[in-house]
């Protein structure tokens, strides 16, 4: 799945901006000056994360979907009964 390993990192690294740029509003805040911008760039910064989060957990749940439609087709395809291939292999 190279778009799910893709959004994850994407998922992190925009939360991690987000960390620095609140760090940098507070110190922007301490010295009075003026942080309508940087304000601002967190707010993008907020929204663009969102979307990655949504993007991701969109894929996962995807994944996930497929998976279990996977697992289910293949044990009715591959019923035999009740009686597994480990069962049979270990008589």
């Amino acid at each position: 799945m190279p778009l799910l390993s893709a959004d994850e990192p994407k998922a992190w690294l925009s939360a991690e901006n987000i960390a620095f740029q609140q760090e940098m509003i507070a110190k922007l805040n301490d010295g009075s000056h003026d942080v309508k911008a940087a304000k601002m760039f967190l707010r993008r910064l907020e929204a663009a994360h969102a979307k990655h989060v949504a993007d991701r957990d969109r894929l996962f749940k995807e994944l996930a979907n497929r998976s279990s439609d996977f697992i289910s087709s293949g044990r009715r395809e591959g019923s035999n009964g009740g009686t597994g291939s480990c069962e049979k292999a270990a008589r």
